[in-house]
């Protein structure tokens, strides 16, 4: 029998009390007694809801609502006032919903609306549970005697009429859920008798199925006078809502709340007491945090009481420690999830993540969903592209491809009848995806997904690490029964990855396999979107799949260009094919496994190997073909972006060969000479013009200035110029150089380049050093003699005795001095010096020869009109060869007619100046693309004749190297600059 029951006055004031769980979430969010999760307006927000319902209630039917008063809008026209109100709110795990919740439960207006306010949490229910898929009778009852006992009721009774359960022996598993239910709706007819007359607030924490909700509508018996509100917070997005009911989706926070958030969790002052660049470096965290609540509170409090292992912390990399480590202060978590037995410092972030997959509702899914999301994360990972949206097309072959192979056989189910629809719903409604269902109005093969937060990458890398360990049969460690949604990550817990990624090698593997079959079709508008999808990232997924070899083989097929540019169009395919390039570039040094690939040439084949400018050149020669027979605009542009690319490998011969290719376009076209990408092509040119840093008058209008000139000691800089804005001092050429002079000592040549390729440097107020490898800035062979050269040299290779070349002075308004020659600087040679260029390029130079004296041809320079070679320098560097001879020499390069020098071609191959007795050859004997060309002074030298010295002249005018006929004399410049 029910027991009779005091109904409340409604007339005297009373405060409800705050449930121990609101207490409980808030008790971290509280330092000195302020709080430090300032979310006024969603807390206000849902107030006033909270509010209005309680309203709502009062107006029921047979009561006429006061005057003015009308239904919330938000709950449509189907409101059933006879029910209880029902707000949802909505977020992903760590946002801040129970925050958000027990801040409103605090407020004044709240409790003075209520007698009495419930909280259940049911996701602590089914952590206990063991996950079972539906709230179960056990469950519930608990729920129950919980609410009793929050709101003071007596419950004798009620254990007598609602807990008394029984089973048969021969009751199917239909019959014991069949009793179950009824139990259920009887203890749930009785609690609504005992909450007769009331007004309750009944919060539902973590609400895994939105259906489980039912069971708390106390209110929905006919004769009910129980004025209820269901208050749910919730992580699922399934498409079921209770009628009536207020949805609310939680945002992040914004910068300033999550800033604020870092810094008091951090234990530190607010941020207007704070410095511009600790603002700077929180700014940087919470981003990398994603204005997560969750996140930021724990990058905050790793950076107030360090990591749980003592070791060392760089706070520029404090946002990659939050989903890896440990962090103190989580006593609320395990309080309500029931972990008591585990160790409250042992608790990490991506175990709330972890807990969202459970609330997939087909129990099937657990384990199968967190495989999928994890090769969804590694597969479609896209460094170029933050959360990439991926087509519903793509994701079906790699779930295909996965179930083929028997991907999933590690989770012990079978899912040969599963769909990628099925998953991805799955996905979505628990918050992991996003879905794009703007085109095509929503049909699924015309949808798209991606990753919803980028914490969710890192959680899914997790994921995957984890499968990696399994099927390396790891040794047993440290086990955490606690990881309760993926029974298959419950085995040793270490972040620490092999050297090689298996899963992501096997899964990217799969869909490139796949994505070779489909580039192969015949395009058509059905397959069109899946062709471009597979052109555009196929490169990518070989690369991923370790398969270097094939890459380097698709990144140099005609074939696999043209269709990628058709499709994707020039721009689009050009920008991505250098993206792949240089993806293939950075795997180079880490994996030896592919060597070289043979290419057909004509009628033969060649082996070549792989290397970034080899790619580059090879598009730039393919595109250079097309616009010969065909003017497209795009080809010029995309000439420009792979001149762009040759420079940042220190490729400037070939970054100008593009350049010049893009000119010779614009040019053909009709393009004026003030069009902004004449301009900008020009520009390039003169960034690639390998113009040498040369020493100078101190007061010489040519010498370079630093653009940071106020340097600290040991501080890293950047050695860009304030005097040749967008240059910068820059190293010439990637790779040392032997001087066979100096007993074949290692140097780079040093010259003026574009400010993207500035060397970082280090100055200790002697020696400037490059900071990658420890290079230092030397004067060549110690001479301190304008026109002189300025190298690179390792440090391994400068002896202590022969220092004195690399000690310099950096001048208060920026300029660079020799110590030892304090009335010269670091300056720009103000001709380009002659070098050696592909003998097909539009850089060579042009002659036309007379006869003078027999076997003799003096050389004019017709191809660069108003100019000629001159030296340029005046006077002769000197050096000892050996320290034995004397060995005079100078730099010539390209002037005006005023200095010109006069050269002729000897019948044996030798260029000489008769005037200085002197002969030309090439520095080194190089003969490679860019090598410099100087006028040797020495009878013994120049009579040696090396292959550096001997000369043939072609057809057309142009001058090779009798070893080297691919190669011409040229200059990388502009033909108009010396007009």
């Amino acid at each position: 029998m029910t027991p009779t029951l005091e109904v409340e006055d409604a007339n005297v004031p009373q405060l409800a009390k705050i449930p121990d769980e609101a207490n409980s979430v808030l008790s971290s969010y509280f330092v000195g007694g302020q709080s430090i999760l300032s979310r006024e307006n969603e807390v206000q927000v849902l107030s006033n809801i909270v509010v209005e319902c309680t309203c709502t209630q009062k107006d029921r039917p047979g009561k006429p609502p006061p005057p003015g008063r009308a239904l919330p809008s938000a709950h449509g026209d189907e409101h059933n006032a006879s029910r209880s109100n029902r707000i949802t709110l909505r977020g992903m795990g760590g946002i801040g919903k129970s925050t958000i919740v027990a801040m409103v439960v605090l407020r004044q207006e709240i409790r003075s609306s209520f007698g009495h306010i419930g909280w259940i949490n049911l996701g602590k229910q089914f952590n206990m549970k063991k996950f079972l898929p539906k709230l179960q009778f056990s469950m519930y009852f608990d729920c129950l005697q919980k609410l009793c006992a929050q709101i003071g009721l007596d419950t004798c009774a009620f254990r007598s009429e609602s807990s008394y359960l029984s089973y048969n022996p021969g009751d199917s598993p239909l019959h014991k859920s069949s009793k179950e239910v009824q139990a259920m709706e009887k203890s749930k007819l009785q609690m609504s008798k005992l909450l007769h007359g009331r007004r309750v607030l009944i919060i539902l924490d973590d609400v895994w199925d939105n259906g489980d909700a039912d069971w708390f509508d106390f209110n929905s018996y006919k004769d009910s006078t129980t004025d209820l509100v269901l208050l749910t917070t919730t992580r699922t997005d399934d498409d079921f809502r209770f009628p009536g009911s207020v949805n609310i989706n939680i945002n992040l926070l914004s910068e300033e709340e999550a800033i604020n958030l870092f810094f008091m969790e951090a234990g530190a002052e607010p941020s207007p007491y704070l410095s511009p660049s600790d603002i700077a470096l929180a700014q940087n965290i919470v981003h990398k945090c994603g204005f997560l609540p969750i996140a930021v509170k724990t990058a905050g409090r790793i950076v107030r009481f360090g990591l749980p292992d003592g070791a060392p912390m760089n706070l520029k990399d404090i946002s990659e420690h939050v989903l890896m480590v440990s962090t103190p202060e989580r006593t609320e978590y395990l309080e309500s999830y029931g972990m008591h037995d585990q160790d409250h410092h042992s608790i990490q972030l991506f175990h709330i993540l972890d807990r969202s997959f459970v609330m997939i509702l087909s129990e099937k899914l657990h384990d199968i969903a967190a495989l999928f999301f994890a090769a969804f994360v590694i597969v479609f990972n896209d460094d170029a592209v933050f959360r990439p949206w991926i087509p519903y097309t793509a994701i079906k072959i790699l779930l295909e491809r996965l179930i083929a192979v028997k991907s999933f056989s590690i989770t012990g189910r079978r899912v040969s009848m599963l769909t990628a629809h099925e998953l991805l719903e799955g996905l979505r409604k628990i918050g992991v995806v996003h879905v794009d269902m703007s085109a095509n109005r929503g049909k699924i093969e015309d949808r798209k997904y991606r990753v919803s937060h980028a914490l969710m990458w890192q959680y899914g890398r997790q994921c995957a690490s984890f499968v990696n360990q399994k099927r390396r049969r790891a040794p047993q460690g440290k086990s955490f029964p606690w990881l309760p949604s993926v029974p298959l990550l419950r085995f040793n817990l270490t972040q620490e990855e092999d050297r090689q990624d298996l899963v992501k090698i096997e899964w990217n593997g799969l869909l490139a396999d796949q994505y070779k079959i489909v580039i192969e079709r015949e395009t058509n508008p059905e397959d069109r979107d899946m062709i471009r999808t597979a052109l555009y990232t196929l490169p990518s997924h070989m690369m991923d799949a370790l398969q270097l070899d094939a890459v380097f083989s698709y990144l140099v097929s005609n074939k696999f260009i043209l269709h990628r540019v058709s499709l994707l169009g020039v721009e689009e395919g050009i920008k991505r094919h250098i993206a792949d390039i240089e993806k293939l570039h950075e795997l180079q040094p880490r994996h030896q496994a592919f060597r070289s690939i043979q290419l057909k040439e004509d009628e033969d084949f060649t082996s070549v190997q792989f290397s970034a400018p080899y790619c580059f050149n090879f598009i730039a020669d393919l595109l250079w073909e097309i616009s010969c027979e065909k003017f497209c605009e795009g080809i010029y542009q995309a000439l420009m972006k792979i001149g762009s690319a040759l420079q940042k490998y220190y490729s400037f011969p070939d970054a100008i060969s593009c350049f010049f290719k893009a000119l010779e376009i614009c040019n053909l076209a009709g393009y004026p000479k003030n069009h902004i990408d004449v301009l900008q092509i020009r520009k390039n040119i003169e960034c690639s013009s390998l113009r040498k840093i040369v020493l100078v008058p101190l007061t010489s209008s040519t010498r370079v200035i630093l653009k940071h000139s106020t340097i600290r000691h040991n501080e890293e800089m950047s050695l860009e110029l304030s005097s040749h804005p967008g240059f910068s001092i820059s190293a010439m050429f990637a790779d040392y150089a032997k001087n066979i002079v100096s007993n074949n000592s290692l140097y780079i040549e040093i010259g003026l380049g574009p400010k993207e390729n500035a060397i970082r440097a280090m100055y200790d107020g002697t020696f400037i050093t490059r900071v990658e490898d420890g290079a230092y800035l030397t004067v060549a062979f110690d001479i301190y003699q304008e026109g002189n050269g300025i190298n690179l040299k390792p440090k391994e290779h400068v002896k202590q005795k022969q220092c004195a070349g690399r000690k310099f002075l950096i001048n208060s308004e920026g300029s660079i001095s020799p110590a030892e020659a304090p009335h010269l600087a670091l300056g720009v040679t103000p001709y380009p010096n002659i070098r050696l260029v592909k003998r097909n390029s539009p850089n060579k130079a042009i002659f036309s020869t007379t006869s003078s004296l027999p076997g003799e041809l003096e050389l004019e320079l017709i191809s660069h009109p108003n100019c000629s070679l001159v030296k340029m320098i005046h006077g002769w560097i000197e050096h000892w060869f050996f320290k034995l001879l004397p060995l005079r020499a100078t730099p010539i390069g390209l002037g005006t007619n005023k200095n010109k020098l006069q050269l002729i071609l000897l019948e044996n191959g030798q260029i000489i100046s008769r005037t200085d007795e002197a002969g030309l050859r090439v520095i080194e004997d190089g003969l490679y693309e860019g090598a410099v060309l100087i006028l040797v002074q020495h009878a013994w030298y120049i009579t040696k004749k090396s292959r550096g010295q001997l000369f043939s002249i072609n057809g057309d005018g142009s001058i090779s190297p009798t070893e080297a006929p691919h190669l011409a004399l040229g200059f990388y410049v502009l033909k108009q600059q010396f007009r």
